[in-house]
């Protein structure tokens, strides 16, 4: 026995490395044999369940779930989602000893959740909307400042208080453009004459749903200030928003000091998140170049400040003899890439994009933290997840879409043809392997996000 085992061992060695793997797995690990293309594709979701990839579909079963509720002809009724819930929960228990049907039921359970995460996040967070103008006197908090200019100040108030007589408004927050107080703060009260004006839905049939997604942020109206408004509390200086918001204005006013316009309101936006100063020329011009997106903090920005922080700190330790017999240099530029990424979030405005742009690096330099693959689809999953959970209602923005799309066509390019381990290039080769790669990033980027960019715009 002993001797027919070195036997066949020394068979598989003879073997190439993928015949050798699939000889040494068990009879059960073996994928069926595929004679047409609809065996294929049974072949490779059996595959994927047996080697646990079913949960890189959590996320597309939740997408699933909320386009269903989102298409539902009425809100689900609590009993519904409550009876649904129940039973999600009895088909997990009942089919946790048999790994294929508990897999499906994870699925049937992130389902589940999607179709129920539109009703449970509105409860939460969700505000009833204006359905008619309101007029009169107001008092209310400064939340955020979105931006600050000649036109006045555009912020997000909540608290809102009526005086004299106004009408009360059932609006947890409210969009306004405030006029005669130009150093407004995150944390301040004003009090002024107001009109409100309900949120305006759809411009064309399908078009983008203003009035949706204010819903789930809490913005039940916008309005303006009718004449001055006063400045009746100032908020606590120690607050962090306050203290972010001071940052801000100290980067803003330093732009402005050392760059003329129209580079100075680029720089502003590209830095703080506040377009306010662009120019309509530049921002014509960057339209023309396809590059409008730019100003937008996201991705882009944040990707390229983590990488250089990373890479900075990278070279400056392992400079330093005899560091890295005691710390890993790479860990460590890592968590000052965190950092700065956290930071660059922090002054950015935090808008949605650079929501799950943070989000995404947090989780690929964590995976270099810990010492695992950084760039892997299962790491894409739990990003998604965990923006789907927290903000449902992106799911139906572009920004969503389009940089997901990008994110996992890149990723599973990636996967298909990266090289294999032990290969080595020459410099010609690792030239070509450069701009070829380059180029293809670009084109499986365009690929994956053609369709959602001609729907969109």
């Amino acid at each position: 026995m002993a001797q027919q085992g070195e036997i066949a061992l020394a068979d598989r060695e003879r073997l190439p490395a993928p015949a050798a793997a699939k000889q040494a797995l068990p009879a059960a690990w073996q994928p069926p044999r595929a004679h047409g293309w609809l065996d294929g594709v049974g072949a490779a979701f059996t595959e994927a369940f047996e080697h646990r990839r079913a949960f890189l579909l959590l996320p597309y079963a939740m997408i699933a779930g909320l386009v269903v509720a989102f298409t539902w002809p009425a809100d689900p009724s609590p009993v519904l989602l409550m009876a649904g819930g129940l039973a999600t929960v009895a088909g997990l228990v009942t089919s946790r000893n048999a790994a294929g049907w508990n897999r499906a039921a994870g699925l049937a359970a992130a389902f589940w959740i999607g179709f129920s995460l539109l009703s449970i996040h509105g409860a939460l967070v969700g505000t009833q909307m204006l359905a008619r103008p309101a007029y009169g006197t107001y008092e209310a908090r400064i939340d955020e400042v979105l931006t600050a200019n000649a036109d006045g100040v555009r912020a997000i108030v909540s608290g809102i208080v009526a005086l004299d007589g106004a009408r009360a408004l059932p609006v947890r927050r409210a969009r306004l453009v405030i006029d005669g107080i130009p150093d407004l703060a995150p944390g301040d009260t004003i009090r002024s004459r107001v009109r409100f004006y309900p949120v305006p839905g759809p411009v064309v049939p399908n078009g983008f749903d203003t009035l949706f997604h204010a819903h789930f942020d809490g913005i039940g109206a916008y309005g303006n200030t009718i004449g001055t408004a006063e400045r009746i509390a100032s908020g606590d200086a120690a607050a962090p928003e306050r203290i972010v918001d001071a940052i801000r204005r100290s980067i803003a006013a330093k732009v402005d000091a050392v760059l003329p316009q129209p580079s100075a309101g680029v720089a502003r936006a590209l830095i703080t998140g506040d377009q306010s100063a662009v120019t309509e020329e530049s921002r014509g011009m960057m339209a023309t170049a396809g590059l409008a997106h730019v100003l937008s903090v996201s991705g882009l920005h944040l990707t390229l400040v983590a990488m250089l922080v990373m890479a900075t700190l990278r070279g400056g330790l392992a400079l330093a003899g005899g560091l890295d017999r005691f710390v890993s240099v790479k860990r460590v530029a890592a968590v000052g890439a965190i950092l700065a990424a956290l930071g660059y979030f922090a002054i950015s405005g935090g808008n949605v994009a650079a929501q799950r742009a943070t989000l995404m690096i947090l989780l690929v330099l964590g995976a270099v933290v810990a010492g695992r693959r950084a760039l892997t689809m299962r790491n894409v999953a739990i990003a998604a997840l965990l923006i789907i959970v927290v903000d449902p209602a992106s799911v139906f923005r572009p920004s969503f879409q389009l940089s997901f799309a990008a994110v996992v066509a890149l990723i599973g390019a990636w996967e298909m043809f990266r090289p294999g381990e032990g290969r080595e290039r020459g410099a010609v080769g690792k030239v070509v392997a450069y701009f070829g790669g380059g180029a293809l990033t670009s084109v499986v980027a365009g690929a994956a996000t053609l369709l959602f960019s001609i729907y969109h715009f």
